[in-house]
């Protein structure tokens, strides 16, 4: 069995970015997170050199207060 951490939840105490770091010194070899934002780019590389495994990277969820959901599927909310 793979265990994921979910760096979203997970080392909350912690830059968003020292998460996967903090993954791996915990023994997991498998991360995934809600939207990373603007520091997708840096978080996909941090994951990427530290060789870890992700397992799920969800899109961007919108304005959830108003009941959005994510629109990756709406051509004009790219």
């Amino acid at each position: 069995m793979l265990w994921s951490a979910h760096l979203s939840l997970l080392f909350g105490e912690l830059p968003y970015l020292d998460r996967p770091q903090a993954a791996l010194d915990a023994g997991f070899t498998a991360v995934e997170t809600w939207w990373p934002g603007d520091e997708a780019a840096a978080w996909a590389e941090a994951v990427a050199e530290l060789g870890l495994r992700v397992t799920a990277l969800n899109a961007d969820g919108g304005d959830l207060g108003a009941g959005e959901r994510g629109f990756l599927n709406v051509p004009g909310r790219r």
